[in-house]
C-alpha cells in the first residue's frame, strides 16, 4: 500500500507486521490464524525445502533428504503472521460473502441497494491480485469477474445478488477446493442469470449528452450542470476564462481541461447510473484524497486525482 495514504498508526501497524524477527503485533496476528485453522479441524502445515539442481544437459535432480534438506519451515516464517496466498484469498472470499449477504436483505429498489451492489463490484475486482495463486483459484476469479462485468455500472437484480451470495457461501464452507466445487459454484451462479461465457461489453461513448450535438466536444456548460454547480465555478477551478467559457462552452481550447472532468464523470456513471448518487458520492470526503470530496479537488484544477482513483478502483485496484 503507498504509505502516503497510511496513517501514522496504520504505519506503525505496517512497519511491525513487516519487521523481521518477533513480535507482539506479529505473535498475536499468528495465533489468531492458528486459532482460525484449528476452528476449521486442520492441520498447520510445514514445509519441507530441498536443494535442486538445474543442468541443461543433466536435467533437474532434487537432493532429498538423504542428500540436502535446507530446512523445514512453518506457514509463518514462509509467509508471515498474515498467511499463505491461499489464506488471504479465503479471507477476502469470506468478506465478500459477508457483504453480499447484507445486500440481499436491502430492498432491491432502493438507492442504497445501488449503493451496496456497486461497492460489493469494486470489491470483487480487487480479487485479480491472486489470479495465479493456483488453477483453481484462477477459475474461480475468471468467473467472478466475468460475473462482475456483466452488472458492474448496471442494475443488479436481486436474484443476481443472492446467487452470487449462495455460490460465495459455497466457498466459505467448502473445507476444500477442487475442480468438482468449481462446477457447483458456476452452476449456482448461472442459476442467479449470470452467463459464465458473456462476451465483453462494445466501446460505447459514456455520458454523450455531455457533447456538443453540432461538433461532438465536451460541453463545459453541460458538464457543469450534471455537476450541480455554476458554470463560472467550474470554469474558474479549471483555470479557464469564464467569460470565454460563457460565450463558447464547447471551444477546442477547453477540452483538455475539461477531459480528466469528463472522464471521472464516465466512471461515475458506471458505477451508480444515477445522477443523484453521483452527485451525492462527488461531495462526500474520501480517505484516499485526503479527505476531501471529488468536486472540491476538480475545482482546485486536480481531477487528475479523482479520476486516476475511480479508474483504479474499475479495475479492481485500490490504491
Amino acid at each position: 500500500m503507498d504509505r502516503q495514504t497510511l496513517s501514522s498508526h496504520d504505519s506503525k501497524m505496517e512497519h511491525l507486521l513487516a519487521q523481521s524477527g518477533s513480535n507482539p503485533v506479529q505473535r498475536f496476528v499468528s495465533k489468531q490464524a492458528q486459532t482460525r485453522v484449528e476452528s476449521l479441524s486442520a492441520s498447520p502445515s510445514s514445509y519441507d525445502l530441498y536443494v535442486v539442481r538445474k543442468n541443461p544437459q543433466a536435467g533437474g535432480e532434487i537432493f532429498g533428504p538423504a542428500r540436502i534438506h535446507v530446512g523445514t519451515y512453518s506457514t509463518d516464517e514462509l509467509y508471515g503472521p498474515a498467511g499463505s496466498r491461499l489464506q488471504q484469498f479465503r479471507d477476502a472470499i469470506s468478506a465478500l460473502a459477508r457483504h453480499a449477504a447484507t445486500i440481499v436483505h436491502l430492498d432491491g429498489d432502493s438507492l442504497e441497494w445501488a449503493h451496496q451492489c456497486t461497492l460489493f463490484w469494486v470489491e470483487l475486482g480487487t480479487l485479480r491480485t491472486f489470479l495465479g495463486t493456483s488453477a483453481t483459484l484462477s477459475e474461480i476469479i475468471a468467473e467472478l469477474r466475468t460475473a462482475r462485468f456483466q452488472y458492474l455500472g448496471k442494475d443488479t437484480p436481486v436474484t443476481a445478488m443472492k446467487a452470487m451470495a449462495n455460490a460465495l457461501g459455497l466457498l466459505v464452507d467448502a473445507p476444500r477446493w477442487d475442480g468438482a466445487l468449481v462446477d457447483r459454484f458456476i452452476d449456482i451462479l448461472e442459476s442467479g442469470g449470470f452467463d459464465s461465457l458473456a462476451p465483453a461489453e462494445p466501446p460505447k461513448v459514456i455520458l454523450p449528452e455531455l457533447h456538443d450535438r453540432a461538433t461532438g466536444r465536451i460541453d463545459a456548460r453541460k458538464v457543469a450542470e450534471f455537476m450541480g454547480v455554476p458554470l463560472k465555478r467550474l470554469a474558474e477551478g479549471l483555470g479557464l476564462d469564464y467569460k470565454a467559457v460563457h460565450r463558447n462552452p464547447p471551444a477546442v481550447g477547453f477540452q483538455e481541461a475539461l477531459q480528466p472532468v469528463k472522464r471521472t464523470l464516465e466512471h461515475l456513471q458506471r458505477f451508480f447510473q444515477k445522477p443523484e448518487i453521483i452527485r451525492a458520492w462527488l461531495n462526500t470526503p474520501h480517505p484516499m484524497l485526503g479527505g476531501k470530496t471529488s468536486l472540491g479537488l476538480i475545482l482546485e484544477g486536480k481531477a487528475f486525482a479523482t479520476e486516476r482513483l475511480l479508474g483504479n478502483a474499475w479495475e479492481g485496484v485500490w490504491s
